[in-house]
């Protein structure tokens, strides 16, 4: 669709200056009309830099920042684990540990309250040495990495243990140190509820 100005000759012998000024306004619309429409009128796919959304939304197709790590074979215990591109990442998919690997934290660095990682233990074998454990405010992770337990996690606080080619949320959030409303707010990573 093309937006003109009509009647021009009878605006501009009002004014010239009121002509000049509803040239602009058709044309600044014309510009948006562009974006957002194909030339015969209807709507056209707009592409975003950024969106922020408030309240319920319907996401048609959800597509994740996935690193699988590690490139190395894992043993026994990880503390603050980390690897190339997590921070950034939206889903870490751990591939190639012997025996159960005991995570006691994932490296934090650049997360903010609400960020959302999808864990996915990369082994779908159904041995129990393919499992991963979350151990829940483990000392041998700084406190920020850690895995927050209180009596809503699943498993009702004991540590949480990701069986092969399963996959569970963690949300980066925020806890209190003590039982005062007031107490100071700590980070960690909180496994989202399965039930």
């Amino acid at each position: 669709m093309r937006i003109s100005l009509i009647n021009q000759p009878q605006i501009e012998a009002l004014s010239s200056a009121l002509k000049q000024a509803l040239a602009t306004l058709v044309a600044a619309i014309q510009v948006g009309w562009g974006q957002e429409h194909d030339g015969d009128g209807k709507h056209t796919n707009i592409t975003a830099t950024s969106a922020t959304v408030t309240g319920a939304t319907t996401v048609g197709k959800l597509i994740l920042n996935t690193i699988t790590l590690p490139q190395r074979t894992l043993v026994g215990t990880e503390n603050d684990f980390d690897g190339p591109g997590l921070v950034g990442a939206s889903h870490l998919r751990i591939t190639r540990h012997s025996n159960p690997l005991l995570l006691n934290g994932i490296n934090a660095t650049g997360r903010v309250p609400g960020d959302l990682l999808l864990l996915t233990n990369g082994d779908d074998s159904v041995s129990v040495s393919a499992d991963i454990h979350l151990q829940f405010e483990n000392a041998g992770s700084l406190p920020a990495n850690r895995f927050c337990a209180n009596p809503a996690s699943p498993g009702g606080g004991a540590n949480f243990v990701l069986n092969g080619g399963r996959s569970v949320w963690l949300v980066y959030s925020f806890t209190q140190t003590g039982t005062s409303l007031n107490s100071n707010p700590i980070p960690r990573w909180y496994v989202v509820d399965q039930a």
